[in-house]
This record gives structure tokens, sequence and C-alpha cells, in this order.
């Protein structure tokens, strides 16, 4: 099965020699649309075909749309053989073609969208085209890289309101477009693009992007650009001095940052803090590239491989229905990927930096697959209280005070384990209430203006009641 994309460019006479011929030499022809200008060239070399008119007709959005003509495409591709499908542009960014699965894709393009506006534009850097439609996604603008653009498909008013606002992320109301619409090219702001009345299928819009520090938004390359420039030579000496060992504490303040962003619920926050943990990857890849050991794209390939690897119920042919079952495949996948080949070389394996009930319940929750572990939590209370009379009688005694204060520690993990609670988040949140709670018997003694030093224990237990039941309310 074969379908050949034949581009038909924007206007008449613009399909190519060997377009023409793909096109003539196929028994089914079936067009996108009908009223793609440069049919005119099909019709006068007596070629007969269909379109997709009527999907256009009973579909509410585009991604149905591309779905619904690509399966389409597949059936006519099975029950002809061979098929040629005819698109407007070069042919190369249609949507439905990027959806057909199991058959021979053969591209015949022709002429961009956008490839008269660059040429009468000067058309010396490259110019990147991208479909108005594909504007909706926030990583398309973003992922622009080129100086030079040309946004095709704005094909009515409505979509030319959505290219306005998006555009304004990149460039200012005020900076210049050009409006292209067939041979008419008319430079206009950019507020200005959606006072315009008339728009089809070949009208488009050609704008320049700023120099990195005039930017209004900023891609994952001008990133590296600028670290590239912080880190080189004239750079910024604080940057240029630092190591992996320096930054170390920065890399768990930042991700600290992170978490209580997403405790105080803060979008903007967190927005800022997720930011600043890249900055960390970034700069990290670039002294280890100094280094000569890796780079940002070993970064990012090894985790690409990674999240691959160990997605098999996505990648591969493992099943995972349920959170639970991806969570297993992914565990497994995990430990084979890292060589442990026994429970010690996975207990051994998890950082030892991170927070001590973290640690605990990571090396607790990889011993108890072996079977060790409490079969019911009736013995874990036992154990706790077995824990706390050990540790009461280490204080009585004077030794090993640390040790037993540990081992209760540890049992408490264990229970936070097994309860599917997480410790570390249990004791940060009463943390927090107990400062809360202080804060409201400081308020409560300056009311009353009673001197903190001259209070007596019984006096300190009747505020803190007062304070808890008022947080209460």
């Amino acid at each position: 099965m074969k379908i050949n994309v034949v581009g038909i460019g924007c206007k008449e006479g613009e399909i190519t020699l060997n377009g023409l011929k793909a096109v003539k030499n196929c028994g089914k022809v079936v067009a996108r649309s009908n009223v793609l200008r440069g049919l005119v060239t099909l019709d006068n070399e007596g070629v007969s075909y269909d379109s997709f008119d009527n999907i256009y007709e009973t579909t509410e959005n585009f991604d149905e749309l591309n779905s619904n003509i690509a399966r389409e495409l597949e059936q006519l591709a099975k029950t002809h053989g061979e098929i040629a499908y005819v698109v407007d542009g070069s042919g190369t960014f249609d949507k439905a073609v990027a959806l057909c699965n199991d058959v021979e894709i053969v591209f015949f393009p022709t002429l961009t969208k956008g490839a008269t506006s660059h040429g009468k534009q000067g058309g010396g850097s490259a110019v990147v085209e991208i479909s108005a439609y594909d504007l909706v996604d926030t990583r398309n603008i973003a992922g622009i890289l080129a100086k030079s653009v040309y946004v095709f498909d704005v094909d009515s008013l409505e979509i030319a309101t959505n290219v306005k606002l998006k555009l304004s992320k990149i460039i200012d109301d005020e900076d210049e477009i050009i409006f292209v619409k067939g041979d008419i090219q008319k430079p206009m702001s950019l507020y200005e693009l959606d006072w315009e009345r008339e728009f089809d299928e070949n009208t488009g819009v050609y704008f320049t992007i700023k120099e990195t520090l005039d930017k209004k938004i900023f891609n994952f390359t001008d990133l590296l650009n600028i670290m590239d420039r912080l880190r080189g030579d004239g750079g910024c000496p604080w940057d240029r001095e630092q190591t992996h060992e320096s930054l170390r504490m920065c890399v768990l303040e930042e991700a600290y940052e992170v978490a209580e962003a997403i405790d105080l619920n803060s979008p903007e926050k967190l927005c800022e803090e997720v930011g600043d943990v890249m900055l960390q990857t970034v700069h990290h890849a670039k002294i280890a590239e100094d280094m000569g050991d890796f780079d940002i794209v070993d970064v990012i390939t090894e985790l690409c491989q990674k999240l691959i690897d160990r997605h098999t119920h996505i990648f591969g042919k493992d099943i995972a229905v349920t959170c639970v079952e991806a969570l297993a495949t992914w565990e497994t996948n995990k430990e084979k990927l890292k060589g442990h080949q026994t429970t010690m070389m996975a207990v051994n394996d998890v950082p030892k930096i991170l927070p001590s009930i973290i640690y605990a319940e990571k090396i607790a929750k990889k011993i108890a697959r072996t079977g060790f572990d409490f079969s019911k939590i009736s013995q874990i209370y036992d154990k706790i209280q077995e824990e706390f009379a050990e540790l009461q009688e280490a204080v009585t005694n004077n030794t090993n005070i640390e040790e037993e204060l540990g081992d209760l520690f540890f049992a408490v993990a264990n229970l936070s384990r097994m309860l599917g609670m997480n410790g570390e988040l249990a004791l940060t949140k009463t943390s927090q209430k107990f400062i809360a709670r202080f804060s409201g018997m400081v308020d409560i003694i300056d009311a009353e203006k009673i001197d903190m030093n001259a209070l007596t224990e019984a006096q300190w237990e009747d505020i803190y009641a007062k304070s808890k039941n008022a947080l209460k309310i």
C-alpha cells in the first residue's frame, strides 16, 4: 500500500513535473479539498479527482478532521494499492499524512506556502514555516529558532486573531509584519492583523524575531546560548568559576524551593523555581562540556532513552493498565537496566544524601520485596513500643541514646511506609502546624502584655491550648 503525497503549491503551475507524473500514473487521486487553487493545473491536464470536503463538513475540530482523513487515506490505499493525495503548499506539512499507519508514504514536494514571501523579503537567512493551527501549542512558539518566520494557513478572521494573540508573546504589538495574501504583500503592525477582512488558504504572515536580548519569549536554545556567554571568554566571573562541587548545595536548595512552591499551590512561584532547577541542569552540563565529560545533548539523550526503556508498556510489548501495574513495570525495568542482580545492590544504590525519613522508607520498601517485612500493622505498633522502651532505658543509663533514637525513627518510618503515607511530608506539615500554633501563642502573649520569661509551665500549656483552639475555628 502506497500514498503519493503531491504538493501543488498555492496557485496554478507550481506542481513539479514529477508530482504531476505521479498523479497521472495513479488510478485513484484525492485532493484534501476542492478549493485548492493549484488544482487548476490538474483540471487543465484532464485529471479526475475526488476530495475530502465531505469530511470537512462533518467534523468539528482539526484533530478529528486529520484523524478521519488519515483513516480514509489508509482505506483508499488498501483498496487501490497506490493512490495520489494532493495537498496545497509543499505537501510536507500535512497533518493527516503524519497520522497514517502501515502504509508507505512518498512525497513529491513543491514550493512551500511561504516560498514566494521569502524571496520578496530578501530570503538571505533561514526561514521557519509554521501553520497558524500549530501556534495553539506554546512549544511550537518557543521552538521558533530562526530569525525569519512565515505563518501560513491564516485562512479566517478567527485564526488571524489567534495568530495575533500568540505572536504578541514573541514580538511587540507595534512591530512590523508582512501580511501575505496570494501575490499581495502588505506591511502593517501586528495589532492591525485582524483588521483585515479577507482571508483564504493562501493567506499568511511574515515577521522577523528580535535578537536574544530584545526577545519577549525565549526557547531552550536561547538558554544554552546565554549559559555559553556566561561561561565563555569575557563572561561572568562567578559563573566561570563554578564547579560541580560548588553548585552542589544550589541543586538541593532549588529542588526544595520547587517543593515549597508546590506546597504553597503557587503556579507563579512554581514556574520560577522549576526554571531555577533547569538552570542548575544547564550549568552542570556546561561545566561537564568544558571538562570534556558530557554535554546537554548527552543529558537529554540519556533521559529520553531512560523514559523509553522503562516504559515498555508504552514503547514495548509489556502491558500495564493500572497505575500500580505501570509502576511495577517501571521498577522492574529500572532494576534490570541498572544491573541490580540482588536486593543489596538495589539497596546500596539508594542515595545516602536523601532526607533521613525518605531514605529509611526507600530502603525498607526495597528490602520488603524479599518477604522480610511485617505481615500486619499491629506488629509495627509493637515494634514502635519496643523501640520506645529501649530508648527510655538508654536515656536512663545514658548509653546508646543516638542509636536507640534512630531505631525508633526507623520503626516510625516503617509505619509510614506501611500506611502508604509520605513520612517526610507528614513531619513537614506537623512542623508547620507547630510554628503556626506558636505564632498564635506569641500573639496572645503580646495582646495580654505577659512577660514570656515569667510564664510557668501550666501557663504555657494554657496559652498553647488557646492558640490551638483558635486555629481550629
